[in-house]
């Protein structure tokens, strides 16, 4: 779908959409190396959802560089874009989350590690 189609949508169409594409179920925890295996490409797919809610908030910013507060399509517009920023937030969270429970999933690997090898 192209930006133009987005940004063609009602905002409650356009915020499902969103959500429905870009809202992924999380791992709860990373305890062992078959959940840290599950979470690598979660990872890596919410790293992608951002760069392109990055690059669709870029668009949404040309598209309403021109619209003021009179204009009739202001507030669906300035909808999509806090649409936009919000679920930028989730993933740029949810992205957060996994990599700081592969921080210290690996830390506590390294410092068993160690305790193995001391004197």
């Amino acid at each position: 779908m192209s930006y133009d189609e987005l940004f063609s949508m009602e905002p409650e169409e356009f915020a499902q959409f969103l959500i429905s594409r870009f809202l992924i179920k999380t791992p709860e925890k990373l305890d062992t190396i078959e959940e840290l295996k599950e979470a690598s490409p979660i990872g890596l797919k919410l790293n992608s959802y951002y760069s392109y809610l990055r690059v669709l908030s870029i668009y949404a910013d040309l598209k309403t560089r021109f619209i003021t507060k009179a204009d009739p399509g202001y507030k669906d517009a300035m909808s999509k874009k806090k649409t936009i920023e919000a679920l930028m937030d989730v993933v740029n969270k949810q992205y957060a989350a996994i990599s700081r429970a592969v921080t210290i999933y690996n830390l506590a690997l390294d410092e068993q590690k160690m305790l193995k090898y001391a004197p």
